[in-house]
């Protein structure tokens, strides 16, 4: 289901969405859309990556919040530096823990 939104944007804003237009030849709303899924996604891993670090969820649950599966986690976190915030046996125990939840399903 779908709903309408209005919104107002400053000038520079709706001047990048013309120039982005242009470039991808995509009608505005079309356009206006991807580029919301993008930041969407992007959010949520910014937002992962930052309760992660924090500690304040495991690698696991950051790779749920984030809305990737863990080998895509994995790849992001690795990709942007992120430092992995458990040893070798923290790492078995999620990888177990992982795999008995995919099991289970």
């Amino acid at each position: 289901m779908s709903e309408r939104l209005s919104i107002v944007i400053p000038e520079e804003m709706k001047a990048e969405i013309e120039v982005l237009q242009k470039m991808t030849h995509l009608d505005k709303s079309s356009l206006i859309r991807q580029l919301l899924r993008k930041s969407i996604r992007e959010f949520r891993i910014e937002e992962a990556i930052k309760a992660y670090v924090d500690g304040k969820v495991s690698f696991d649950k950051a790779s749920e919040v984030a809305g990737l599966n863990m080998w895509d986690w994995i790849d992001e976190v690795h990709r942007r530096g992120v430092q992995m915030q458990m040893s070798i046996e923290d790492a078995r125990q999620e990888i177990v823990e992982w795999k008995k939840s995919k099991d289970s399903t």
